[in-house]
């Protein structure tokens, strides 16, 4: 190889490599916080506390009977396993250019391009499946979304929820009627700071909330917190590469790069602790061998591989977060 065709394939490679080097906030929230996790099984359970016992509590005078009395405090949702599959082909070309030619020839490893790209495709589809503001439904084929978890009124993971007993399995309200999710809102710091009460009112007291924005409602509340001196530092997902900040009330705002361009009124304020995003560990992101297809008749000179993937993301405590869908 000449000096010329050296040079033009470093670049190539470099410019290939970080064409596409788009970003998954949600994804790095839940590695950060540890909440992914790798779990078998016939379905996704978990026990979760469905009410408070205040409503047993009883004033009394001296001498006066004193009332029993009990409640049921636990339920049990259930989340089916969701399946996806992504397929890697490389052709008989590939194999003869790159694949199989000495070093010095090869333009880039194939194989190792196409399990990479297999990989980042993946988890931007997930991206769109965290983010999606239609339900996928307990039956559904995609995982389950943040906005399908903090809804109001509807089932999820099989349990009906409503504005009475039930109010517990909706996502927090602002208003506190559970059918304010769509209500036109202006963001404000005391509109962030009333999501933030609402939703820590079952939560413990240090818990930590994720905020996240498109660019314009991102750059709205940035500019009232700059022109109102509001205490900031740097948020954990900074690290990442995020625009990402926290405020001095534990809550730390992130541009989210696909509500940017999907999701422009959309606020999605989250407690980390109350989120699993599990796994089966026979289906996680595993890649089996290449298949020769030319062995089946009627097949192409082409091998075949896919990326098989089973799991599900779901919310233990909607209640502990806010999704708000009309934001100005």
């Amino acid at each position: 190889m000449n000096d010329l065709s050296i040079l033009t394939r470093d670049a190539f490679i470099k410019s290939f490599r970080d064409e596409v080097a788009l970003q998954t906030p949600v994804f790095s929230m839940f590695y950060e916080h540890r909440r992914v996790t790798f779990e078998g099984g016939k379905t996704i359970n978990q026990p979760v506390i469905k009410a408070t016992a205040e409503s047993l509590m009883q004033s009394y005078f001296t001498g006066e009977p004193l009332v029993g009395g009990s409640k049921s405090y636990l339920a049990q949702p259930s989340f089916k396993w969701k399946k996806a599959q992504l397929p890697l082909v490389y052709d008989v070309d590939d194999e003869l250019q790159n694949i199989d030619a000495a070093p010095e020839n090869k333009i880039l490893d194939v194989v190792e391009l196409l399990v990479r790209q297999a990989d980042q495709g993946a988890k931007l589809t997930m991206d769109t499946w965290f983010h999606a503001a239609t339900a996928a439904g307990d039956s559904g084929r995609n995982f389950q979304g943040i906005p399908e978890a903090l809804d109001h009124s509807r089932t999820y993971g099989t349990i009906l929820s409503d504005t009475g007993a039930a109010a517990y399995w909706n996502g927090a309200s602002l208003l506190g009627t559970y059918s304010d999710r769509n209500t036109s809102t202006a963001l404000s710091l005391d509109v962030i700071r009333r999501m933030k009460s609402r939703c820590a009112l079952y939560r413990p007291a240090n818990s930590r909330y994720y905020l996240f924005l498109g660019l314009q409602l991102h750059s709205k509340l940035m500019g009232q917190v700059e022109a109102g001196h509001v205490s900031t530092s740097t948020g954990r997902l900074a690290k990442y590469g995020f625009t990402s900040v926290t405020l001095y009330d534990n809550i730390e705002v992130v541009e989210d790069p696909y509500m940017s361009v999907n999701q422009t009124s959309t606020a999605l304020m989250v407690d980390p602790e109350t989120w699993e995003l599990r796994f089966h560990p026979s289906r996680a992101f595993k890649i089996g061998k290449f298949v020769d297809q030319s062995q089946i008749e009627g097949g192409e000179d082409k091998m075949l591989a896919r990326l098989r993937l089973a799991g599900n993301f779901v919310c233990w405590q909607p209640n502990g977060n806010m999704w708000k869908s009309n934001m100005t």
